[in-house]
């Protein structure tokens, strides 16, 4: 809902003079039986409509897409028009809300006639869907869905691989071998830091896009799921230019300067992730200051 109603504020005035329009220029003046069919067929997005009075007693039924529900006839509707205020052109659209009657969100439009007032619950999804603020495909979004799940679900596998791998080199190294190999100790925590990486990759992807779907574009979301996967890969390669700088010691410093490269370029990686750092928040803080 979150994302809808972002989109909703960013998009209030065209959303309001569109829903405005509409009721206007199709003189919707009364809440009969036999006009509701065609209202729905003009606004597939409403939800619900009903009439109160000038007492705020409710005069007609619930008419919903589907069904008619006449056990709230005759209630006085009072307590919701409290901090309902009618501009002059005898229209009021409320701020996005979750409807105790269909719970989706929506928006609520109230509109002053002769007899009372009418008032029309409008789906917030349908609303932004129908007038091509947000996009949806239901088929294609349930197939991104599941591959995003197995995507999600393989890393998972690939992750745990790795850690029992670490698991098992260590125990295998310190329980039954003598350490002969310096990489021998370093082998298992690399395995850990790039089961870390891959796992904190997959638990993104699973959030995102399969459990909590987001169509917001999430102020730095992208950047903090780069960063993090990018200092697990940092931390992965700085433990295996240290282990390269002892098997050269060990053996043969004429070979230092390759590990020199290796740990130069593990250096030009944080230096260039401390920039994107740098570029992405200066970026960010003057839209901030922009808007």
């Amino acid at each position: 809902m979150k994302d809808a109603i972002n989109i909703y504020k960013k998009h209030r005035a065209t959303v309001e003079n569109f829903l405005s329009s509409t009721i206007q220029l199709n003189h919707l003046e009364s809440c009969e039986e036999q006009n509701i069919r065609a209202i729905y067929l003009l606004m597939p997005f409403l939800e619900l409509i009903y009439q109160v009075d000038d007492e705020y007693k409710q005069t007609s039924d619930y008419f919903y897409q589907n069904r008619t529900d006449a056990s709230t006839k005759g209630l006085v509707k009072s307590y919701l028009f409290d901090k309902v205020k009618i501009p002059s052109d005898g229209i009021f659209i409320s701020n996005p809300y979750i409807s105790s009657h269909t719970g989706n969100a929506c928006v609520t439009l109230v509109k002053k006639i002769k007899d009372g007032y009418l008032v029309f619950d409008f789906n917030l999804y349908k609303l932004l869907y129908h007038i091509r603020l947000m996009e949806s495909n239901t088929l294609f979004s349930r197939f991104s869905q599941v591959l995003y799940m197995i995507i999600g679900f393989a890393l998972v596998g690939y992750a745990l691989a790795l850690i029992g791998h670490a698991c098992f080199t260590f125990f295998i190294t310190f329980l039954m071998h003598d350490i002969q190999d310096i990489s021998m100790i370093f082998t298992p925590i690399i395995s850990l830091t790039l089961g870390l990486a891959i796992f904190d990759l997959s638990k993104t992807i699973l959030e995102q896009e399969v459990f909590f779907k987001s169509y917001n574009s999430e102020e730095n979301r992208e950047n903090r799921i780069f960063g993090k996967f990018l200092i697990s890969i940092i931390i992965a390669l700085s433990i295996e230019s240290l282990m390269v700088v002892f098997k050269i010691a060990l053996s043969d410093y004429a070979l230092m300067i390759n590990a020199f490269y290796l740990i130069a370029g593990v250096a030009l990686m944080i230096l260039s992730l401390g920039l994107f750092h740098f570029f992405t928040r200066f970026t960010n803080k003057k839209n901030t200051t922009n808007e």
